[in-house]
């Protein structure tokens, strides 16, 4: 039986300048091709961000080693959004 790996959260800004075109790729530790990632506003998130980041719909664009990517299917943020991302353990 393998042993499931312990999840980690990470913390991390989406920058407005960052965004190329409809996609934003973000430098993720642990992250592999395979992983389960989750990604949530931050707890210091305001009303503003939270609303530029529903109107982004965010959805996943892919992963890497060491990388995810978000692609916004609504409009892209022109204003920094901080965000949590969850590295799960428990899923291969």
């Amino acid at each position: 039986i393998l042993a499931a790996k312990r999840a980690h959260l990470e913390t991390a800004t989406l920058l407005a300048a960052n965004w190329a075109g409809q996609s934003y790729t973000l430098a993720v530790s642990g992250v592999t091709s395979a992983s389960a990632v989750e990604v949530l506003p931050a707890l210091s998130t305001t009303e503003e961000q939270l609303e530029a980041l529903q109107a982004a719909n965010l959805q996943d664009g892919g992963q890497a080693d060491g990388s995810i990517t978000l692609t916004a299917f609504g409009d892209v943020p022109v204003i920094d959004l901080p965000i949590r991302v969850i590295v799960r353990g428990d899923l291969y």
